[in-house]
């Protein structure tokens, strides 16, 4: 299925039949915003269509057409609307699905009461006021009504909101002046406000804030996140007053500040967020640098030696993700930098910056963006102690690659077509994980060279291995990791036995039992839900494996096959099967651990009664026995293998 279809632009006006046609087509979004005009006989069809419906180009919507879309099951955007009578209103009350209107400035309050009512979420994020009149109290209490973009709320408008609703998003500057009057209530939406999942998140999208929302949104909890990305200007006034508040604080749509705001934000203590600047002055630069706390920056592109001997009087982390070039003198600068700084955009690495790279990266050290490395700067970059990301480059040296061998941890050259055999045996000299997830053929020369390295070994890209091939790579020890490989020779597989390591081969669409011997060796996990068929005698060699063995790309399997895993102990994936005999129910009912079968659309009353029997299979909801519950997987049975680029 498609994501998104669009029709025709020159279209403003639909007729009946291309609506018809529009209607069927089998895409999950539905895009029609060029549509300006909406007919009642057109919006009838186009509602009877299951999946998601933009309308973004129609400003009116009739009471006819508002029933229509009721009915309609799935996301409806009718962001162009300005204007919606109480009776459209009390309609699209009833509409079964996420709800967006946020072209409406002005609403009567029984237009409030009906929307209310929604199962799932409505915006009206520009609704620009409530009127004083009883907003009514018939909110589902489950849902969530946002109306971020009020500037203004009477007193018993929002006495009625917070009866009517458990969770209410209500722009800060509509609260602003209910204080202090009404602080409890205020700070009590502000909460409810909050993500009830952790790290709490409070944001409005705002495009403005006063000072006196500023003031207000400073005294959310410490454990908020407090996200303002709406804001496309700051004050400075402003600026002062957010900077009280003691939750983390992302302002990342504001592309320039003055000094004096720069000074004023960075008064906050915590982590500060100005992704949105795309460059800074050094003045700026030092007014921020007085910030305690997490500074990210990450919008940076450049940075000028000033600036950044500037930014090194900071104390805490600073995120400068995008910054692609840094002299060396910028380098030295930010290496007296009391803190953690986050590099990952360079393009260029001299040994300088690697020498602040290894200095100043706190975990995996992902310079994926480097797309040139001299042997030099290779050396210094392999002191560092954390794993290193260097999937950019297209082409490695095998004296870089020899400098980076001596490196003491995993390595990720995913960006790599083709390997020497030079380059290769210098690699081969690493003891962690190697990432060569780029291969996309291997020789057997290589294979013979990279054999000799010791650590868990990533060749997810090659899609093909020869016997030859095979048979140089056995001699490796560590994980060896195959996932696009589809099918692998017998020949190849009985050389792999003697490897020393597990041998991860999820992409196979074939299995022999001479291969399948070779997969039940990995001590957890066995991945195979590439498998579509599965012989009676692989089967019997699968059973013995003891652990998680995922077999969900069946579709179906015979009654001797079911038997044979049935011997199986472990977790057992089954979730591609859609339909079971009895005798095949019959059969998995006997295994000993859990069954997944959380697909099955059908299933005898004969056959549910002995899987049910098992308290360790797990069935879709609808053919479950009542007061029976499904379990999710256990810890091991969602092990994947690790990956290294």
């Amino acid at each position: 299925m498609k994501k998104r279809s669009q029709g025709k632009k020159s279209d403003t006006y639909l007729t009946v039949d291309q609506a018809e046609s529009l209607a069927k087509q089998d895409v999950e979004f539905l895009v029609l915003d060029h549509v300006t005009q909406l007919e009642d006989d057109v919006a009838k069809v186009l509602a009877k269509r299951k999946g998601n419906l933009s309308l973004n180009g129609v400003t009116e919507l009739s009471d006819v057409a508002a029933r229509a879309f009721s009915k309609h099951r799935g996301e409806l955007k009718l962001n162009g609307l300005n204007t919606l009578s109480a009776k459209a209103c009390e309609a699209l009350g009833k509409h079964r699905g996420y709800l967006t209107l946020a072209g409406l400035t002005e609403l009567p309050d029984e237009a409030i009461a009906s929307l209310a009512r929604l199962s799932s979420g409505t915006r009206l994020d520009e609704t620009a006021e409530l009127k004083e009149e009883d907003t009514g109290s018939s909110g589902a209490r489950r849902h969530i009504v946002s109306l971020d973009g009020l500037n203004h709320l009477s007193e018993s408008a929002f006495e009625a909101l917070l009866g009517s609703t458990r969770s209410i998003g209500i722009g800060p500057n509509a609260l602003a002046h209910l204080l202090p009057d009404k602080r409890r209530g205020v700070e009590a939406v502000l909460r409810g406000s909050c993500d009830e999942e952790g790290p709490f998140l409070a944001y409005w999208d705002t495009p403005r804030l006063s000072k006196a929302a500023a003031e207000l949104l400073s005294r959310v909890d410490e454990y908020c996140l407090l996200r303002l990305n709406g804001l496309t200007q700051l004050s400075e006034e402003v600026a002062r007053s957010l900077a009280k508040a003691k939750c983390p604080l992302f302002i990342n749509n504001v592309t320039q500040i003055s000094d004096k705001t720069a000074a004023a934000i960075a008064r906050h203590r915590g982590e500060l967020s100005l992704e949105g600047l795309r460059k800074i002055t050094v003045s700026t630069a030092e007014s921020l640098a007085k910030h305690k706390g997490e500074l990210r920056l990450s919008g940076l592109v450049e940075l000028s030696d000033a600036a950044a001997a500037a930014l090194a009087s900071h104390s805490g982390r600073l995120a400068l993700w995008k910054v692609a070039r840094l002299s060396d003198k910028s380098a030295v600068a930010l290496a007296k930098h009391d803190g953690e700084i986050c590099l990952g955009g360079l393009t260029h690495l001299s040994e300088k910056c690697a020498a602040l790279v290894v200095q100043k990266y706190g975990s995996n050290v992902r310079l994926d963006h480097v797309v040139e490395l001299s042997a030099k700067a290779a050396r210094v970059i392999a002191k560092s102690e954390h794993n290193l990301g260097l999937s950019g480059l297209k082409q490695l040296h095998a004296k870089t690659a020899a400098e980076l061998a001596a490196h003491r941890g995993d390595i990720a050259l995913g960006g790599l077509a083709s390997l020497s055999v030079e380059t290769a045996k210098a690699l081969a000299r690493h003891q962690g994980g190697l990432g060569l997830g780029g291969l996309r053929e291997l020789s057997a020369e290589v294979a013979v060279a990279l054999a000799e390295h010791r650590g868990d070994l990533n060749l997810n890209g090659l899609s093909e291995l020869t016997e030859e091939a095979a048979l140089g790579l056995a001699g490796h020890r560590g994980k060896l990791c195959l996932e696009s490989i589809t099918q692998i020779t017998d020949r190849a597989a009985e050389a792999f036995l003697g490897h020393e390591g597990e041998v991860l081969l999820p992409g196979l669409t074939e299995l022999s039992a001479k291969v399948a011997t070779l997969v039940v060796r990995s001590p957890d996990t066995v991945d195979l839900e590439s498998l579509t068929h599965l012989s009676l005698e692989s089967a019997r060699v699968l059973s013995k494996h003891r652990g998680v063995l995922r077999l969900s790309g069946l579709t179906q399997i015979s009654d001797k096959v079911a038997k044979a895993l049935a011997k199986h102990q472990g977790t057992l994936m089954l979730n591609g099967l859609k339909q079971l005999s009895d005798e095949v129910a019959l059969a998995l009912a006997e295994h000993r651990g859990e069954v997944w079968l959380v697909q099955l659309e059908s299933l005898s009353e004969q056959g549910l009664k002995h899987l049910a029997a098992n308290d360790g299979v797990m069935l879709p909801k609808k053919l479950r026995p009542p007061g029976k519950k499904v379990k999710s997987p256990g810890r091991k049975s969602a092990i994947r293998p690790r990956r290294l680029r």
